[in-house]
């Protein structure tokens, strides 16, 4: 058995031994993962059961693991009633707290939050007339840490083809009250190195502290990215001012876009007539070119979406032919294209091989 709960034990036997139990005292959940949240601290619901009025004030101390009192919170004067039971939402409390010293007390007093560890909260119901203790209830509660920020975008070992990407990332959890803020660092990472050594050995390209928002949106003012390099980057949270985690780093490369034709009002365009990896862009319609050698009446086409691999939704209805060369334009409007997404148009008629066309979807 731990010292606390020793001590807890303890505690109990002997106010049950001396009935010290008039006004029982019921705490809530207080929280405890890397902070000390006062307005949950104060979740603690009476009940008088005895037949007489008791009057005093709920007295919460708050010690460390070695028994050493830290802090005590004072309600207003309460006053119950024979049998009365009183929620938390409806005690008042004095402002502030009583501060018993020592550098845990202190650390609470500066950063709202307690190291890890274990504490016990011992709540206190005293006598207004004699100072007695007419119900205590403590408990342990252990203070287990934030859970750290974590990177989002880009994701690790991934490739932008954006010179100026956006960064973002998720702060670490929970976070109640008080200041946060983040040190973001990206540095290029070198073939034989791994993140870390990249960002430890290497002139970072951007190392900016104080960043109030969990994202980053890279401009002409940082240092551009070189095409074809890898990339680490890190972010450290700090909760007011206290070190509060860090991420995981993460690493991207940066490779420009891939060849792309911009098409022209009128101008129609070969299938498969562009390299692996390329496209064209459209917006309002697609337009292609089609050789009926076969003097097919329709035409068949479909839209594939390259970013899921699936067909969209519309269904685009045969398209008449002509013997010989055709110029064909399909309407965009129906389609409920996504903007900047890539797309592949594919003709599918039977008994001739596919043909394809890649481009990216922009909205006028």
């Amino acid at each position: 058995m731990t010292n606390l709960k020793y001590w807890i034990l303890c505690i109990t036997l002997l106010i049950g031994s001396i009935g010290m139990s008039q006004v029982v005292i019921t705490p809530g959940n207080m929280g405890g993962a890397g902070f000390l949240n006062p307005s949950l601290l104060k979740n603690a619901n009476l009940l008088n059961s005895t037949t007489e009025l008791q009057s005093g004030f709920l007295v919460i101390d708050i010690a460390d693991q070695n028994q050493n009192s830290l802090l005590q919170f004072w309600s207003k004067r309460i006053d119950l009633l024979p049998n009365q039971s009183l929620r938390s939402n409806n005690i008042q409390w004095e402002n502030g707290f009583q501060n018993n010293g020592g550098e845990l007390a202190n650390d609470f007093v500066f950063n709202a939050m307690f190291s890890k560890g274990s504490y016990i909260y011992c709540y206190k119901f005293l006598s207004i007339e004699n100072n007695l203790v007419m119900g205590l209830q403590c408990v342990e509660n252990v203070v287990t840490g934030f859970s750290p920020p974590r990177l989002i975008h880009p994701a690790n070992n991934s490739t932008i083809d954006n010179p100026f990407p956006l960064l973002n990332w998720q702060g670490p959890f929970p976070i109640f009250e008080g200041q946060l803020t983040y040190h973001l660092k990206l540095a290029e990472k070198q073939k034989n190195q791994n993140a870390l050594q990249a960002l430890n050995n290497n002139l970072p390209l951007i190392d900016r502290y104080e960043l109030r928002s969990p994202l980053h949106k890279m401009s002409l003012t940082d240092i551009p990215l070189d095409v074809g390099k890898t990339y680490a980057w890190t972010i450290r949270a700090f909760w007011n001012g206290q070190f509060a985690g860090e991420t995981e780093p993460w690493v991207f490369t940066y490779e420009k876009e891939k060849l792309f034709v911009n098409i022209e009002e009128e101008s129609y365009r070969n299938l498969n007539s562009l390299p692996d990896g390329s496209y064209f862009i459209f917006s309002n319609k697609i337009y292609f070119k089609y050789k009926n050698q076969r003097n097919y009446k329709s035409l068949f086409c479909k839209i594939v979406d390259e970013n899921t691999g699936k067909e969209i939704g519309y269904k685009i209805p045969p398209l008449p032919l002509n013997p010989g060369m055709n110029q064909i334009e399909i309407g965009t409007m129906k389609m409920k294209l996504k903007r900047d997404h890539i797309y592949q148009l594919i003709v599918d008629q039977s008994g001739e091989k596919k043909q394809s066309l890649i481009f990216k979807y922009k909205k006028d």
